[in-house]
């Protein structure tokens, strides 16, 4: 498999979650490298659960070269 955005694969989830139990649902809007933030919002947007994570890209891919233009006291 590999991370998705589709609302709809999404749905199907949170409404078999929801038929199983009474649990608070959390959708995570993290992803793959690559994967804009609307890609990333959008079964959040569709879904309306109770929780979502507010990832927007992760800070583990490398960002070595736009490091460099800031001096350690520029941020």
């Amino acid at each position: 498999g590999h991370p998705t955005s589709d609302p709809e694969v999404i749905r199907q989830i949170v409404s078999l979650i929801k038929e199983g139990c009474d649990a608070i649902v959390g959708i995570s809007t993290g992803g793959g490298m690559g994967m804009m933030p609307e890609g990333r919002l959008q079964g959040a947007a569709v879904c309306q659960p109770e929780l979502a994570s507010f990832n927007l890209g992760s800070m583990n891919f490398s960002m070595h070269p736009v490091a460099r233009r800031y001096k350690p006291e520029d941020w």
